[in-house]
């Protein structure tokens, strides 16, 4: 891995998605590659918000429109796109120099194995779920292969070559040494993605 920082780190993470998240790193991709290896073409892809997104989550969830109307989406035209259905969570990407990264706000679809498996494929991929209770969870895979995948709190084979983070069995505060390890493995994202525009595309559960 390289020693150096992207942007502002993945730290600040837990506490702006209070309510979970999980964050996805494709190793030298980009945010086109990386949407097409989370599944989706272009007609699967429109720009959203962090607020929008998180709108579509909560509409499919509980079917109260003025959940979309309040960000400015139309119903339809979530349905033509494949953005309305019963299950999965909306992804947006972008892209720090050396990876591309997809995040989602609640869910862990993002984290599922089958997807992590193919996404890896031909490189590396780094996932870290964090859901609403603070339980936390790390997954990496290598060329189609999960290598590693264990709560923070319980790292059993967490001293896989590559993805080795020191230190973690005496850390008082595991997921914060986790989160430490990554972002000295030079995975982070900006914090403005919270306020900008990204692609994104709807992951299936």
């Amino acid at each position: 891995m390289t020693n150096v920082r992207n942007h502002n780190g993945v730290a600040w993470l837990p506490e702006s998605y209070s309510e979970g998240f999980t964050v996805v790193f494709c190793a030298g991709e980009t945010s086109e590659g990386l949407v097409r290896r989370l599944g989706a073409d272009g007609a699967a892809v429109r720009a959203l918000s962090r607020e929008q997104a998180e709108a579509i989550d909560l509409f499919n969830r509980y079917q109260d429109e003025d959940d979309l109307d309040s960000v400015g989406l139309d119903l339809e035209e979530l349905q033509s796109g494949g953005f309305i259905a019963d299950d999965g969570e909306v992804a947006r990407v972008g892209e720090v120099p050396g990876w591309a990264y997809a995040i989602e706000s609640f869910g862990a679809a993002l984290n599922d194995r089958a997807l992590v498996e193919r996404a890896s494929a031909g490189t590396r991929l780094v996932a870290f779920r964090r859901n609403v209770n603070t339980a936390s969870w790390l997954t990496c895979a290598v060329d189609g292969r999960v290598v590693c995948s264990y709560d923070p709190l319980h790292p059993d084979g967490h001293e896989v070559e590559g993805f080795a983070i020191e230190g973690l069995m005496e850390a008082a505060d595991r997921t914060g040494r986790v989160l430490q390890a990554l972002e000295a493995w030079g995975l982070g994202v900006p914090r403005s993605l919270d306020f900008e525009d990204l692609p994104a595309v709807r992951i299936a559960a």
